[in-house]
């Protein structure tokens, strides 16, 4: 389970990577990894997309894994200029094996290297070993990046599902990597709101009525 935080997806967007001796392939990776992290799709659907694919504001196939329909937005989407790449033939799909290869080349250049834990199990056997985080990264991280930082921005997960094509929140739930930003962000957000109430306790001052009952609406919603 890996998943980019938002600041190493913004690294990995803005790496230079021109005056690599394999900058056209690096490039190119890039460009389809970007795809998968900001419409969900897994790589075998990047791989197949087509410009009949996308209808307006919308991209619209279905998945090749489980055959059901993916209606995916597009309006803002950061994807849409990646996809008139793919459609004039600026962007060339590849196979799985060379995504994963090449992406972790791009993400060594863009500095995404804290040390990560990695679970192995077989069987009863169990082993955790630490990497640098770009040797983890493969064509799985991108749609387990879109799922994270979409609920990190505040869609719901129903949302999600819609645009994934997940049916399930067991399936679903497996995408989802509770990052450190996020625990702060949400942790602020909700307790945060207590904090007058707790100061005025501390010092023995009293809020007016109206102002007490004003941040206890704000803390309990």
């Amino acid at each position: 389970m890996l998943a980019l935080t938002r600041t190493e997806l913004s690294s990995l967007e803005h790496v230079d990577l021109s005056g690599l001796s394999d900058t056209n392939r690096l490039e190119n990776a890039r460009a389809l990894f970007l795809i998968s992290c900001y419409t969900g799709l897994r790589f075998s659907d990047v791989a197949a997309l087509r410009p009949e694919h996308q209808n307006g504001e919308w991209l619209e196939l279905r998945a090749k894994k489980t055959k059901d329909k993916l209606t995916i937005p597009l309006r803002g989407n950061p994807a849409v200029p990646l996809l008139a790449r793919l459609w004039a033939g600026q962007v060339r799909t590849i196979t799985n094996q060379k995504l994963n290869a090449y992406i972790k080349d791009v993400a060594r250049v863009a500095g995404i290297d804290t040390p990560t834990k990695h679970d192995e199990h077989q069987g009863s056997q169990h082993t955790s070993t630490t990497h640098p985080k770009y040797e983890l990264i493969g064509t799985h991280t991108g749609r387990r990046t879109f799922v994270t930082l979409s609920l990190e921005g505040g869609l719901s997960w129903e949302t999600i599902m819609k645009a994934t094509g997940h049916k399930d929140f067991k399936s679903f739930r497996r995408y989802i990597q509770v990052t450190s930003e996020r625990l702060l962000t949400d942790f602020a957000r909700v307790w945060g709101k207590q904090e007058d109430v707790a100061s005025n306790a501390l010092s023995g001052s009293s809020p007016s009525p109206a102002a007490a009952t004003t941040s206890l609406q704000a803390f309990y919603g």
